[in-house]
């Protein structure tokens, strides 16, 4: 017979290749913080809240895991509630389940996993990701992925707080034209809200620079 924790890795994996598996802890995590399935999942909104708070204190790969999970949750709190902890808590063990989740169907949830890819996959791979979101048929991931991968680098040279390279920057830029996007698309990238408007010198010396 299959281990608790062997089905739970099955059902996690299960869920994030598109399949509405559920989301599952091994029982050792659930009474380590004093919840159930039934609080975290099938109560009114500010039980199963407080249950996620009692989660987010326990540290281990099966809880991000079901918080990658609750990412793609009916409730928009507790996809909030998911996003935070992960934001909190995550490292690079979670990028590839948070890749899978560029690909989900819905906006939302493809704009968290853009923010928490910027954040946790290797550059090398985040940056060729994201851009083939460039052209998200959502306006707002759009938006999001240009803002990552572009809007942040004018001062820095990297994504701001990303640890991001000038190199890096710069192979962002390539994936961005390898997508299709031509300079004028990824200069206007540069003005997105909680930037200053370009002024007439940098927006030449940025067009220069994506069209290296």
């Amino acid at each position: 017979m299959k281990s608790a924790s062997v089905i739970c890795v099955f059902l996690v994996a299960g869920f994030l290749s598109g399949q509405d598996a559920p989301r599952v802890l091994p029982e050792s995590v659930r009474k380590e913080a004093g919840v159930s399935i039934g609080e975290l999942e099938d109560s009114p909104l500010d039980v199963r809240l407080a249950a996620y708070d009692r989660l987010a204190r326990i540290d281990g790969d099966a809880v991000l895991a079901y918080m990658v999970c609750s990412l793609r949750d009916r409730e928009p709190a507790v996809q909030q509630k998911a996003f935070d902890v992960l934001s909190a808590k995550g490292n690079a063990s979670i990028a590839l389940r948070l890749e899978r989740l560029l690909d989900d169907p819905e906006p939302r949830v493809r704009m968290a996993a853009v923010r928490l890819v910027a954040r946790f996959s290797p550059p090398d791979r985040a940056y060729e990701k994201l851009a083939h979101l460039a052209k998200d048929k959502d306006e707002a991931v759009r938006s999001l992925v240009l803002e990552t991968l572009v809007g942040d680098q004018r001062n820095l040279g990297g994504s701001s707080g990303s640890g991001w390279t000038d190199e890096d920057s710069a192979r962002a830029l390539k994936c961005l034209r390898a997508e299709g996007l031509n300079a004028i698309e990824i200069v206007r990238a540069t003005k997105v809200e909680g930037n200053a408007p370009l002024d007439d010198e940098e927006a030449r010396r940025w067009k220069s620079r994506v069209e290296q």
